[in-house]
């Protein structure tokens, strides 16, 4: 026997219907979007909240609240809100120096190496005043391409060598 109904009915238009049959349909919908999209639809039928959220793959605390929003906020309610994080602890210009610097080689600059390694990056940023202290992981860990937008820059092989291979042809020498 199912449960009673809940005082939080789902109700949309011709139109917002049509536009979340389309994100269903649309290959390169995100899938968390896909499925409160199925799920509010499923709601609007007049599908039990336990039975829906089972159905798509949530737990009925998460659906309520996604139906709340889609309440409140409508389409817009289904997207996900920007989630706080970590303050960049260097600007962005610190970042364009690091990649300024991995594209020139280090003899060049005065320095005895052949290719630069995280820790002797770090040391240069230092000695060109643009930070008071980074450490070499600091390095690594930012010009990892899960933290750089075009992953070109990767510091994370056994030895730390900074490998620029895969930047554009017009910034090698």
């Amino acid at each position: 026997m199912p449960g009673p109904l809940s005082a939080l009915q789902i109700s949309m238009n011709d139109q917002t219907r049509a536009l979340l049959q389309k994100w269903l349909r649309r290959p390169k919908t995100p899938s968390g979007l896909v499925r409160r999209a199925r799920a509010l639809l499923l709601l609007e039928q007049g599908s039990r909240y336990a039975a829906t959220a089972k159905q798509v793959g949530l737990t009925e605390r998460k659906l309520r609240k996604w139906a709340r929003r889609f309440r409140d906020q409508g389409v817009a309610g289904l997207r996900e809100q920007p989630r706080p994080g970590r303050a960049p602890v260097f600007p962005p210009q610190v970042a364009l120096y690091v990649v300024k610097l991995a594209c020139e080689r280090p003899d060049q600059l005065g320095r005895s190496l052949s290719l630069w390694n995280c820790s002797e990056l770090a040391r240069q940023l230092k000695a060109d005043d643009m930070v008071p202290s980074i450490s070499s992981e600091t390095i690594r860990v930012s010009c990892s391409p899960t933290n750089s937008n075009h992953g070109a820059l990767i510091c994370g092989s056994p030895r730390k060598y900074l490998a620029i291979n895969s930047l554009p042809n017009r910034y090698s020498n």
